[in-house]
């Protein structure tokens, strides 16, 4: 199989006005412009038995990509890079479902999502900030239609990334942050159904399990532990 996409992204306000961070102060910068991306990819798809395999490759070039660029003494501003920006990376997933090898009555899937970045450079070679080098999302998931539940449990490793910063904190280093791993928990349970197909579910998550402290990037903490509970109607 093989693909194209065209994308466009806008500035958003607070890269235009700029702000204040609890590192570094953000200058506005009127005058940028929204990075356009043009990519391909091109791959296959697989299943036998139960057992699903899929690979890709895809390249990305973008025009005027936004980059965070250190001004000094504590300040950044959102820049435009200028020229071509290109990411090149595989991604590849595979799940086997035991339930159906095997002729059960419900679903146990073990699975692995994977995302490989091989390049993010710049138009003049340098690497981009914020590209983890790998991601990987793997776990079990549970399904049986016949008592209206689904579990799945999901670890998520988000590999490391370089991040240039120029303050008080960091003068004119680059930081190789990442590398951590974090457990998520989901449960549906359907409590109603309607003949016409509609169904009422109650819906549980557990987020990062294990209270993991990471960050998005640098500056940017991620939630804690975090329990949530709701209802959702499907028609």
């Amino acid at each position: 199989m093989r693909s194209f996409m065209y994308t466009i992204k806008v500035p958003v306000g607070m890269q235009v006005m700029g702000y204040s961070g609890w590192y570094a102060q953000y200058d506005g910068n009127g005058s940028l412009k929204p990075e356009e991306g043009r990519g391909w990819d091109i791959g296959f798809e697989s299943e036998w038995q139960g057992l699903k395999l899929s690979a890709a490759y895809f390249q990305t070039d973008y025009k005027d990509k936004i980059i965070d660029v250190a001004l000094g003494n504590g300040h950044h501003q959102f820049q435009n890079s200028g020229g071509t920006s290109r990411l090149q990376g595989i991604e590849a997933s595979g799940s086997y479902d035991l339930g159906q090898a095997f002729s059960w009555n419900f679903s146990l899937m073990p699975y692995v999502n994977l995302t490989h970045m091989i390049k993010a450079d710049d138009k003049d070679g340098h690497k981009l900030p914020h590209i983890r080098t790998n991601i990987i999302a793997y776990g079990l998931r549970y399904d049986h239609p016949a008592h209206g539940l689904n579990v799945d449990l999901r670890l998520l490793y988000l590999g490391h990334q370089s991040e240039k910063y120029n303050d008080a904190f960091y003068a004119s280093q680059t930081l190789r942050t990442g590398g951590e791993t974090t457990a998520d928990l989901h449960i549906t349970k359907t409590i109603w159904e309607r003949r016409d197909g509609g169904r009422l579910n109650v819906k549980a998550s557990l987020m990062n399990i294990f209270d993991k402290n990471y960050m998005a990037y640098y500056g940017y903490p991620q939630p804690g532990r975090t329990f949530y509970v709701g209802l959702r109607y499907e028609y």
